[in-house]
C-alpha cells in the first residue's frame, strides 16, 4: 500500500500563520507558510526643522507619521513537485509589482500595483471586523512594496529535471519592505480619547474586531488610497 507524505508544516496554514499577499488591481493572491526569518515594524514621524535668527533651537513641524514593514521568510520544499510549486508563487508573486494597462497594447497604466499584506495578527488591518483566519483581501493592510530580494540556498541545493537542465532551490529565502497606506483614523481627539481602532497596530484579543469608535474601513477610504497613486 502506497503511503501519502503528509507535509507537518501544512498546519502553519491551517492555523492562519501564513504570509498572503493580495493584489487590488487584479484579483489575484498568493501566499506561503509563514517560516518568517525577520520582521521589522517601523513607525517613524517627520518633521521639518527650520532655524531661526535668536532662537537657540529650530522650530519643529510635524509633516506626518510612515509605517514601514520590513519582512523576510523562506520558502521550503519537502519534495520536487513542492519545489516548483515554490518557484510558481514567485513568479506569480513577483507579477503583482507590475501595473495594470487598459488594453493588451496600450501603454496607458490603468492601475498602480498596490497590494494588501497580511501575516497572522502582526500585519492586519485592525479596523476591520473580519474575524480571525481573515484572508488579504479581507482584512489585510494595503501599502506598496518596492520589491523583492529572491535568494536560493544554494547550500541546500536543488531539485533536477530534465536531465538536470531545469533546476528548482529546495530552499528559497525571500524579501521585501512594505510602505503601508493607512485606510483608518488615527491620532486623538481634542476632546479626549482616540481616533486608532481599539486593537492597532497589532491584533491582541485573539478576535479580530472593529473599535466601535468610528475607525471601521469604510470602502471609500480604501478607494481613496487606491487613487493616490
Amino acid at each position: 500500500m502506497a503511503t501519502t507524505f503528509i507535509d507537518p508544516s501544512d498546519t502553519q496554514l491551517r492555523k492562519g500563520q501564513k504570509i498572503e499577499i493580495f493584489s487590488i488591481s487584479t484579483g489575484e493572491s498568493v501566499e506561503f507558510k509563514a517560516f518568517v526569518t525577520d520582521f521589522e515594524d517601523n513607525f517613524e514621524s517627520e518633521w521639518t526643522s527650520e532655524e531661526v535668527y535668536g532662537r537657540m533651537d529650530p522650530i519643529q513641524t510635524f509633516k506626518g507619521t510612515k509605517r514601514t514593514i520590513s519582512l523576510a521568510w523562506d520558502l521550503v520544499a519537502v519534495s520536487h513537485d513542492d519545489a516548483i510549486a515554490n518557484m510558481n508563487k514567485c513568479a506569480k508573486l513577483f507579477k503583482m509589482l507590475y501595473p495594470t494597462y487598459s488594453a493588451e497594447a496600450s501603454t496607458t497604466m490603468q492601475a498602480s500595483p498596490l497590494v494588501k499584506l497580511k501575516f497572522a495578527n502582526l500585519v492586519t488591518n485592525t479596523a476591520v471586523s473580519s474575524g480571525e483566519g481573515s484572508s488579504a483581501q479581507e482584512g489585510g493592510l494595503v501599502g506598496t512594496i518596492n520589491g523583492f530580494a529572491y535568494s536560493p540556498d544554494l547550500e541546500q541545493g536543488f531539485f533536477e529535471s530534465n536531465n538536470g537542465a531545469s533546476i528548482y532551490p529546495q530552499t528559497l529565502a525571500l524579501a521585501c519592505t512594505f510602505i503601508v497606506m493607512h485606510t483608518h483614523n488615527l491620532g486623538h481627539n481634542t476632546s479626549g480619547g482616540t481616533r486608532f481602532p481599539t486593537e492597532f497596530p497589532y491584533i491582541r484579543t485573539g478576535t479580530e474586531q472593529a473599535s466601535g469608535d468610528g475607525n471601521a474601513v469604510s470602502d471609500d477610504a480604501e478607494d481613496r488610497a487606491v487613487e493616490t497613486l
